[in-house]
């Protein structure tokens, strides 16, 4: 590890040798916390606002510091949430009692960020003298906990319509700064309250749910959750269900969550869901130039008696009803969009265009000559395909290649690779692959990594950025940036 990085992070002196509160150990921190009151949040969060004050300014080895923290924990998660819950739904210009609820609360974020924050400096700075602790697995999780509360900060100012603190996110990335260095950032770690997570997947869930405005969801009645899948559950239990009002529509562009069973919405909300056939880009660009992207719509709940005209309202707000709105069910979308994608789309027309050109390249021909027949042309069937399906495909390709097509195709793709789709389609309806793409989430994608590295490493991705780099009209850099990041992370 490294720990010559510039990372520029505000933590306090430690000037004192004693403790007010009780020895400075995590079974007794346990014993104090199991003391304190469970009917005052207010009085508990003060309590610990001052305690977590004197205790960041204690001298004490890293280990020990994390052992208190993590013992009085739980009560600090249950006094911020308890005060949150106390000042929404409250007016623009909050009355004293919220604003000094939320003014506590905000303190306790702040100073228990930092107390995390000293245990990953310490860490760093006396890990080669700590007997029995690994050094890198203390400072992931310190960050992450430090990352989770300066987020929760943050969250806050957006909740109440307060102006954005920019301390706060220069904490927040900050902090992520120091774990990257330290390559701390996919490491699995259990948060205990939120499960198996990363210190990448909780910086990425402020950055997220600023693009979303979350502090819309105090007063919306529709909530569009537009983040990726494996993120939205943690973000909804925690940031959005104890916000939304009951009565609200919960919107979705994909039925992943609900239809697997990993969010559930109360039955006072409606389950709706709009879903482009396209990717979001497309879909504004297409709306910009007053067209649109055809779109599935879907009810699943409908709490308020209005679903069906805000889910048609939302679709038409997109440009979808310019490209047509299909009704259909959340089960039906989830199971046709992960069946297209994995056997067609992506993992059926990928693995057609490498082992094509693996075929004419061990054969001897040029791979150069193998990219342009096998990848490159592709673009050109696929637009006749999407502007006129078979037939005006077969009007503009020659008479030869028709004949191929005809004879050969059948040969490549056919009823035993049928058979093995109705395999995948299988596992996506069951259930076997949302369980295995969950499970590889929980576990930081290692697996995934590997995968996708092996990807980027094949000969046809060198071969085909040297070609595309020649072609002066194709965005390459935009195309070579996503390997390239993705392949030095």
């Amino acid at each position: 590890m490294s720990d010559k990085a510039p990372v520029k992070l505000r933590i306090p002196r430690q000037d004192l040798t004693t403790f007010s509160y009780f020895p400075l150990t995590g079974a007794d921190a346990a014993q104090w916390a199991a003391g304190l009151p469970v009917t005052s949040a207010r009085e508990v969060a003060q309590t610990l606002a001052t305690l977590v004050g004197e205790l960041n300014r204690v001298v004490l080895p890293a280990a020990e510091r994390y052992a208190i923290l993590e013992a009085i924990r739980p009560n600090m998660n249950v006094a911020v949430a308890s005060l949150t819950r106390k000042v929404i739904n409250q007016p623009l210009v909050m009355p004293e009692e919220p604003r000094q609820l939320a003014e506590i609360a905000d303190q306790l974020l702040g100073l228990s960020s930092t107390a995390y924050t000293l245990v990953a400096v310490h860490a760093l700075r006396d890990r080669d003298n700590m007997a029995g602790v690994n050094p890198a697995r203390l400072m992931c999780e310190a960050l992450q906990r430090a990352i989770n509360l300066t987020a929760g900060k943050i969250f806050q100012h957006f909740l109440l319509y307060q102006p954005g603190e920019n301390r706060a996110w220069q904490t927040l990335h900050q902090l992520y700064h120091l774990a990257e260095r330290q390559h701390l950032t996919r490491l699995r770690v259990d948060d205990g309250h939120e499960g198996i997570t990363t210190v990448q997947a909780t910086w990425l869930r402020p950055l997220l749910l600023s693009c979303c405005k979350p502090n819309q969801v105090r007063q919306g009645d529709l909530i569009a959750i537009l983040l990726p899948d494996m993120v939205q559950p943690a973000v909804f239990e925690q940031d959005i269900l104890p916000n939304a009002k009951a009565g609200a529509s919960i919107l979705f562009a994909h039925g992943f969550n609900v239809h697997f069973g990993q969010i559930e919405v109360p039955d006072t909300m409606d389950v709706i869901m709009v879903a482009p056939k396209g990717p979001g880009d497309l879909v504004r660009r297409q709306y910009q130039e007053g067209k649109g992207v055809p779109s599935l719509m879907a009810i699943e709940q409908d709490a308020s008696g209005e679903a069906f005209d805000r889910t048609l309202a939302y679709a038409h707000g997109i440009g979808g009803t310019r490209g047509g709105v299909i009704t259909t069910s959340f089960k039906e979308e989830t199971e046709t969009d992960l069946f297209g994608e994995q056997a067609v789309l992506c993992g059926g027309a990928t693995e057609l265009v490498v082992k094509g050109w693996e075929t004419l390249v061990e054969a001897g021909y040029q791979p150069e000559v193998a990219y342009f027949e096998c990848l490159h042309e592709l673009k050109l069937i696929v637009d006749l395909l999407f502007e006129g399906g078979l037939a005006k495909m077969n009007k503009y390709i020659s008479e030869t290649a028709q004949y191929g097509d005809f004879t050969r195709g059948p040969r490549i793709i056919n009823d035993e690779t049928k058979q093995r789709m109705k395999v995948i389609l299988e596992e996506i309806q069951n259930g076997t692959f949302a369980k295995q793409w969950s499970d590889e989430y929980a576990q930081g994608l290692g697996e995934f990594r590997r995968m996708e590295q092996e990807d980027y490493n094949h000969p046809i991705e060198k071969v085909g950025a040297a070609l595309r780099a020649q072609m002066s009209w194709i965005n390459a850099d935009d195309d070579e940036g996503v390997a390239e990041t993705k392949s030095a992370a």
